[in-house]
């Protein structure tokens, strides 16, 4: 009977520790289900141009503004390049349309600087910049630098043909 009185308090303990840990756990999910307020560093509205260039013809970069970084993640699916801390860059080698507006995203907690092509961006931690890629010269190879690691991934720019 001794040892039946052990068996309880241990499953007592056992019970309350895993209640202890659910409750944790779902302060925990809410927590990471809260939208980051996370803010680029872009114009207000419309956005602007940046000059560069690249082999073979000018390429332009505009800048958009995107209200928190969750809706920028959802709003470019499958337009979005990575960055983590060695600089690696993921997808490595991607192809876009000329006139494509996609999201580089510096998943650090380091500032980097990433080069597309000619033009280089300043990424704060975790920050993120959109860009509208576009040239003038079709098709157009765009490599992508991160800090000292250069040729991470390539962007290949295609003309946009529309059918009718």
């Amino acid at each position: 009977m001794f040892s039946n009185k052990w068996v309880v308090l241990a499953v007592i303990i056992v019970v309350a520790l895993v209640v202890w840990n659910l409750w944790e756990f779902k302060g925990q999910e809410k927590a990471m289900q809260t939208p980051q307020a996370t803010v680029s560093l872009l114009p207000q509205s419309g956005g602007s141009t940046l000059g560069g260039s690249t082999s073979g013809g000018g390429t332009s970069f505009t800048q958009t503004q995107i209200q928190t970084y969750s809706v920028a993640v959802a709003q470019y699916e499958g337009r979005r390049i990575q960055f983590d801390e060695r600089c690696q860059a993921e997808p490595v080698e991607v192809t876009y349309k000329n006139g494509t507006s996609i999201m580089i995203d510096n998943r650090s907690p380091q500032e980097k600087t990433i080069k597309v092509g000619d033009q280089s961006y300043n990424l704060p931690a975790y920050g993120y910049r959109i860009l509208t890629l576009s040239s003038s010269t079709l098709p157009n190879s765009l490599s992508l630098n991160c800090g000292n690691a250069v040729n991470v991934g390539r962007i290949l720019l295609q003309a946009s043909i529309l059918q009718q």
